[in-house]
């Protein structure tokens, strides 16, 4: 009885309200849509410039006005919505605030999106959405191939700008100052090192041993192991990248020598002056082995080595000793240099009696015939006396690994402990290094008085400081390619990258290709790593 009552009067309730709508004596004074929304969208477009939209490249877009009162405080965000099926999708904030759209696309995997701008008046409590509007957009992945790939920081992140490069050109180009291609999401610390690798095992999604190809990166902080694209990470943490991983986290090196295709057994590592080393040419899942010494003793190596594919050639303090280390081994071989044959090498015996220690260490690296062997010359110093040695050392485990260890005058510049930027050759017996900041200099081995082995190149610009040298030798289809590459720093924060040609087979420098930066980002550049697949 009491729901048919509750019925009868919401009948009459419903009745009445339908009297007074039919009573309507029209008194409303209606207001035109502008006066109601002074701004409509009527479209967004995508500039040319920004086209295709390619993950970790520019996302640039512009609204199309119908109206827009000028008079008006206008408030914009900008998000995307993922284009997805089967599941809720992801709405992702683009934290941009402006009218024009201009960012990175550095949080948006490959795949399909709606794109979407709001437009408010600015005022407190915010008002409600006066103009919406919607584009469907694609992000496709960056396929990274010949390039230029320089690691950079501003002293807390860590990222990368790749520059696209062709690789066959004998003659250095004359490079336009271009768009970065990529700049790479951030990884915390200050960049170390980086590496590419052919041949990169993993465990993918469904926990299967998986080829592929990628990079390490390391920073003060971390280690990171990513695909080739620099999209998805195969190993997120320090830790996943060893299979017991040391407790102390200084990474200072991760060296592979770039040859052809699957190439390259030996992939190492220094953290904390410890070597470790992954088997490139077998499936271990990537993960790094650290090498150890024969009696079990504590390990202390210099952190920097000669290295190839095949093997290491390392100084161990506690020992005193020369080591080789096999990728394939667990532990380190000690370097014989007993053999009489080996007298014919000046200061021979200074090796056999353990009476010298690495100063620097350059590794060189050469290609031929994608067979890769290591050179590379060390400064090294007498354990008890003022005295200091140039030895040129190749990275073998036959025979000699030292071709000289000569006589060096103490007051040599790349003796001074404040000259810490250098780089060998293997074209010469040759040693380019910075001095004074924005000075590159070249020590050549020679006879005479020092002052005529050391030869000022070039002098950059004032408030430029040279940070990385790195000289490129490796024979490409017609011609041999034979660059230094030169990273400074400037003054107002950025870096600035040039590329040198060497005239004819000695060190000296094409100075006039170019006379002014090649290309240029910001941050402060810490290396750059040449990408050229030789495919």
């Amino acid at each position: 009885m009491r729901k048919t009552i509750n019925l009868f009067t919401f009948c009459l309730l419903l009745l009445a309200f339908g009297s007074c709508s039919m009573e309507d004596l029209g008194n409303y004074n209606y207001l035109p849509e502008e006066a109601v929304l002074p701004v409509s969208v009527d479209s967004l477009i995508i500039p040319q410039e920004s086209q295709p939209l390619l993950r970790f490249g520019k996302l640039y877009c512009d609204p199309a006005f119908g109206r827009f009162d000028s008079t008006q405080q206008y408030s914009y965000r900008w998000y995307v919505i993922e284009n997805v099926t089967g599941r809720i999708p992801k709405r992702i904030e683009l934290h941009s605030t402006d009218k024009n759209l201009r960012i990175e696309i550095d949080s948006l995997e490959a795949g399909s999106y709606h794109l979407y701008l709001e437009v408010r008046v600015k005022s407190t409590p915010p008002h409600d959405i006066f103009a919406k509007a919607s584009l469907h957009i694609v992000v496709s992945d960056t396929q990274f191939n010949n390039g230029w790939y320089v690691l950079k920081d501003d002293g807390e992140q860590t990222n990368i700008d790749y520059f696209e490069r062709s690789y066959y050109s004998q003659t250095h180009p004359s490079l336009a100052q271009s768009e970065n291609i990529i700049r790479f999401a951030s990884i915390p610390g200050r960049a170390v090192s980086l590496a590419y690798l052919y041949r990169y095992y993993y465990m993918n999604e469904d926990n299967v041993a998986t080829k592929g190809q990628g990079w390490v990166i390391q920073t003060d902080q971390t280690i990171v192991g990513l695909s080739n694209t620099l999209a998805k990470y195969y190993k997120a943490t320090f830790d996943d990248n060893f299979y017991d991983a040391p407790a102390q986290v200084r990474p200072q090196g991760v060296y592979i020598v770039p040859t052809a295709g699957d190439a390259a057994n030996g992939i190492w590592l220094m953290n904390a002056n410890r070597l470790y080393s992954i088997y490139g040419m077998s499936l271990n899942i990537g993960k790094f082995s650290p090498k150890n010494l024969l009696n079990g003793g504590a390990v202390d190596i210099f952190p920097e080595i000669l290295y190839s594919d095949a093997h290491a050639f390392v100084y161990e303090a506690n020992t005193g000793t020369f080591y080789y280390a096999p990728p394939l081994e667990g532990t380190l071989i000690q370097l014989d240099v007993s053999d009489l044959n080996y007298d014919y090498i000046p200061n021979i015996e200074l090796i056999r009696q353990k009476q010298v220690q690495p100063v620097r260490i350059l590794s060189t690296l050469t290609s031929a015939n994608y067979t890769a062997t290591a050179y590379g010359l060390a400064l090294l110093k007498h354990k008890q006396q003022d005295k200091y040695y140039l030895a040129k050392v190749e990275s073998r485990q036959s025979g000699s690994p030292f071709a000289f260890i000569k006589d060096l005058d103490a007051t040599a510049d790349i003796l001074n402990p404040e000259i810490t930027v250098m780089a060998a050759t293997h074209l010469a017996n040759v040693i380019y290094y910075a001095k004074n900041g924005n000075e590159l200099w070249i020590y050549t081995d020679s006879d005479g008085p020092v002052a005529d082995r050391q030869k000022k190149e070039i002098v950059y610009p004032a408030g430029e400081t040279i940070t990385y040298i790195r000289p490129i030798q490796r024979p490409a289809a017609g011609g041999n390619l034979s660059w230094v590459c030169i990273l400074t720093h400037t003054a107002d924060g950025n870096y600035n990258f040039y590329v040198y040609n060497t005239l004819g087979a000695t060190p000296e420098l094409d100075s006039e290709n170019p006379a002014q930066p090649v290309l240029s980002g910001t941050g402060y550049a810490r290396m750059v790593f040449p990408h050229f697949p030789d495919r």
